[in-house]
């Protein structure tokens, strides 16, 4: 989406959906990708349980200075409530910290700090907090984390964990952050989870409430700046990003269910390939875009980005007057597709690829709903999207959308609307409408309530084949084409052939 397209007050509603699953028999076939992009996923797990036979104990409440300073590698098991910071220096050791019920809170810098360790393990037992105040160094790189490593951090355990920032991140490593399983509930007032390298995340239930991004890896060095879910349960309530990659985004398992935000997917090639997805987004909802135009730097907070007094409410989806975006680039849409409306010559970066391969995906959004300034791939799994307003789109990309297996359903403005290419075939029908739609490719059903009216909307599900029918609230479409096009969009009728719709962005 364009930061200079004008933008309008939108409101979207709650929904309700059921999804009888279409059948994903189609074979998947190749996707494009840049070598570039190959990323590595660092595999630094461990065991939720941690030995405690040989630790040393340290009861916190019985402390009285400042700071409690682990110098060598070992087990520690901190417990009690304690006014302090808990400093690690073991140079080029393994420390690991076992939180039994203890309270930290520091009224300087970090309740954590790993300044000089090999890497370092956190491991829950029982209810366990951190917080920190506003009151920290500001030379180079000094921290700015309640908790904060320049190592290797793994979060583990059976227990749960409260992390409150008072001054910018929550959680930060400079090298790798992976949760394996615990409990979190984590109030920040920038980023919430941050890395430079990579975020993985194994496992656990985490709950964030943050005053900039969700999650976020920093890196744009090739090979990093990689966020990988695996499994578990994420939920976000974020002011800006929720989950921001400069450069890999992995949803491979578990549970992301983004409640707030203003874009809810973004990296420069993003890879949905299982679990259960669902974003609300003020702005567009998953977008593909370049990571050297974002103006965010590492560790501090962009002076064209909005802030913590931003009004924006996505939970109801509507902006506030006189709101523009921030000034990260990865906006913009396609020349031309196919059988549609030439648009206004935005250039497609081949690196930036949005690949659906599985999982269920459901997106509402006031901006684009799916926006890559590059590619689109889908060979399986289930996309909804639902768009709201004028001046954006369902589906906005640049390049193609390729699609030869999965379930799509995408609803909203017809006013800058795209339609799919490839081998799957599907329909799109221009016209306004709302309420409960109910649509059968003759051997499923797909049913879907959308909170707003719509003049646009299209679907492809495995079971559609070019002479096969449709049935959309019991009209019927007969599939004559690859893509087949219904009604009247903008005065002007869509391509009858692949890639048909109307035109191009801007």
């Amino acid at each position: 989406m364009s930061a200079n397209k004008l933008k309008k007050i939108m409101v979207l509603l709650s929904s309700s959906l059921l999804l009888a699953a279409c059948s994903n028999n189609s074979s998947a076939t190749s996707t494009k990708t840049s070598s570039s992009q190959t990323a590595t996923v660092q595999n630094v797990s461990t065991n939720s349980k941690v030995d405690e036979s040989n630790a040393t104990t340290i009861d916190l409440s019985k402390e009285t200075g400042k700071t409690v300073e682990i110098t060598k590698a070992g087990t520690y098991i901190l417990t009690g409530e304690y006014k302090g910071q808990i400093h690690i220096k073991a140079d080029k050791s393994e420390v690991t910290i076992i939180l039994k019920k203890a309270k930290i809170s520091s009224d300087s810098g970090p309740a954590i700090y790993s300044e000089s360790a090999s890497k370092t393990t956190i491991s829950l037992v029982g209810e366990s907090s951190l917080s920190d105040s506003s009151n920290y160094p500001t030379t180079d790189d000094a921290p700015n984390a309640t908790l904060y490593a320049k190592n290797d951090l793994i979060l583990t355990g059976e227990g749960s964990l409260s992390v409150k920032s008072n001054y910018k991140t929550a959680i930060r490593s400079k090298d790798i952050v992976t949760i394996e399983s615990g409990t979190y509930s984590i109030e920040s007032t920038t980023d919430a989870i941050k890395a430079t390298d990579q975020v993985i995340i194994n496992g656990g239930k985490i709950d964030i409430k943050s005053g900039s991004d969700g999650i976020q890896a920093t890196s744009t060095k090739d090979g990093k700046g990689i966020i990988t879910i695996k499994d578990g349960e994420i939920n976000i309530s974020a002011e800006k990003k929720g989950l921001k990659a400069a450069k890999t985004l992995n949803v491979e398992g578990g549970t992301t269910n983004i409640t707030k935000s203003y874009e809810g997917f973004e990296a420069e090639v993003i890879n949905i390939k299982g679990g259960k997805n669902t974003i609300v987004a003020s702005d567009d909802g998953i977008n593909a875009s370049s990571s050297s135009s974002d103006s965010n730097t590492d560790d501090t907070k962009s002076t064209n980005s909005k802030t913590n007094d931003k009004t924006d409410k996505s939970q109801d989806m509507q902006k506030p007057d006189g709101q523009t975006p921030p000034d990260e680039g990865g906006q913009g849409g396609p020349n031309m597709n196919g059988g549609g409306m030439p648009g206004g010559g935005d250039e497609v970066d081949e690196n930036l690829i949005i690949n659906i391969t599985g999982g269920s995906t459901t997106v509402k959004a006031s901006g684009d709903g799916i926006d890559s300034n590059g590619n689109v791939n889908m060979s399986a799994g289930t996309l909804i999207v639902e768009q709201n307003g004028e001046g954006d789109a369902p589906l906005d990309f640049n390049g193609e959308f390729n699609q030869s297996g999965g379930t799509l359903l995408a609803m909203g403005s017809s006013s800058m609307a795209q339609t799919t290419k490839g081998s799957q075939a599907g329909l799109a029908v221009y016209e306004e409408a709302s309420g409960k739609v109910t649509i059968e490719d003759g051997k499923d059903t797909l049913t879907y309530t959308p909170s707003n009216s719509y003049s646009f909307l299209f679907v492809s599900t495995p079971n559609m084949k070019n002479g096969s029918s449709v049935k959309i609230n019991s009209k019927e479409y007969k599939l004559t084409d690859t893509i087949t096009t219904s009604g009247q969009a903008n005065n002007q009728m869509g391509g009858m052939g692949q890639g048909g719709g109307p035109g191009g962005r801007r």
